[in-house]
């Protein structure tokens, strides 16, 4: 059996067009598939919580609160007020 080359011609643009797709699907699938795994959501950034415990009467030990408080300003922490 002879193929003409009509025949020819159009197999060979056929063979074209379906590699070209697969080229296309093997470079979008990585892509899209990336994507909807790294879309997670960012969890909240976990505070730190400093707590100071004191044996006796706030008024005898009040300087060393007063350092302590003073140095974790200098170190960026803010005080909070919780009750």
């Amino acid at each position: 059996m002879k193929v003409s080359s009509k025949q020819k011609a159009v197999s060979s643009k056929v063979t074209e067009f379906i590699r070209g797709r697969v080229l296309v699907v093997l470079c979008v699938l990585p892509t899209v598939l990336l994507l909807t795994v790294s879309s997670q959501a960012q969890q909240p950034k976990k505070v730190p919580r400093v707590g100071f415990l004191v044996a006796g009467s706030a008024s005898v030990v009040s300087a060393r609160v007063e350092a302590f408080r003073q140095g974790l300003r200098e170190r960026g922490y803010v005080q909070i007020y919780r009750r």
